[in-house]
């Protein structure tokens, strides 16, 4: 576990609850993925890192207090921007973003604190409500205040908080970044477009090196790794056949001993994680059978045993393409 002194933002899609309520299944996918493909890269090009997304709502942390409050401004001149190309009322956004800073403690994976408490707290402030930005006071005093107009809204007392805490907005049409940066406004441009297609990086930009956490492979992060893979192989189109990769995921996993089209293993026979198993149960009709794994390895001048009862090829995986 690793301390340090940071600025917490989090975000928050405003009516969203709503939405999720008395929206269609494509309509709310398609909700969340607008939301994410605009606020995540701005959050990145600030100098931001993602700790976590919930789909309408981001938890991300800054170095600088500055940078923080910028990007929270940014975030509303960009869905003020898109917001205009929207014809529909139902499609524009209200975003509330808060930010707090302080000790928090980082894990993999998560952060902890006060600075964290008091930002999910001042997210129901009243005053956003309709949405906009509010920052502590420990941020306040942090800030480029020749950067940055806030207004004192006054002390309120939080749940969890011993202690009555400042409070600031940070009224957007007294900001000197009434202007996006180009790359942002091409971004909105992509987005209000319709073109929601992932956006993984908006630049050419790459943040600051920082202190980061190590990532252990366990024998449970391999079992996510298996998880991820498999996901991504059993929800996209079907290619014209398996690859070496996901044969040896399809072995590692138990998959290759199915028989028949749609076949079914039973939960005490899968060799691999059992949520990767209860993805696997809801979609047997993209079960690779043995029988395709075979004709495929033939096609490609592979040789390959017939699977086992066992559970699948033998020890090692599939050998290699014959030279």
């Amino acid at each position: 576990m690793e301390s340090k002194n940071l600025s917490i933002m989090i975000t928050d899609l405003k009516g969203y609850s709503q939405k999720s309520a008395s929206s269609s299944r494509t309509d709310l996918v398609a909700l969340v993925k607008t939301h994410t493909n605009l606020l995540a890269p701005v959050i990145e090009f600030y100098r931001g890192t993602i700790v976590k997304s919930m789909g309408d709502s981001f938890l991300c942390y800054f170095d600088s207090a500055t940078d923080a409050t910028v990007c929270a401004i940014a975030i509303q001149v960009l869905v003020k921007e898109f917001n205009k190309q929207q014809m529909k009322e139902d499609s524009r956004l209200t975003i509330r973003a808060v930010v707090s800073s302080g000790d928090v403690a980082l894990t993999k994976g998560d952060i902890y604190g006060e600075a964290v408490n008091l930002a999910a707290r001042m997210e129901k402030l009243p005053e956003l409500s309709q949405g906009g930005i509010s920052i502590s006071e420990s941020t306040w005093l942090l800030v480029n205040q020749q950067e940055i107009v806030a207004e004192f809204i006054g002390e309120r007392e939080f749940k969890g908080i011993s202690r009555p805490i400042k409070v600031y907005s940070v009224p957007l049409e007294k900001q000197k970044l009434s202007q996006l940066p180009t790359r942002l406004l091409n971004l909105v441009e992509r987005v209000a477009s319709g073109d929601n297609a992932e956006i993984t990086q908006l630049t050419s930009y790459k943040p600051q090196k920082r202190n980061s956490i190590p990532l252990i492979l366990s024998a449970s992060g391999i079992a996510l790794l298996l998880a991820v893979f498999t996901v991504i192989y059993f929800t996209r189109s079907r290619p014209s056949g398996p690859t070496r990769e996901q044969l040896r995921i399809l072995h590692i996993i138990g998959r290759s001993d199915v028989g028949g089209r749609g076949g079914y293993i039973s939960q005490k026979d899968f060799a691999g994680p059992q949520d990767v198993f209860q993805m696997l149960d809801k979609d047997r009709d993209r079960v690779i059978t043995p029988e395709e794994i075979m004709n495929w390895a033939e096609s490609e001048n592979l040789s390959l045993q017939p699977p086992q009862q066992s559970g699948g090829f033998p020890p090692g995986g599939p050998p290699p393409p014959r030279r």
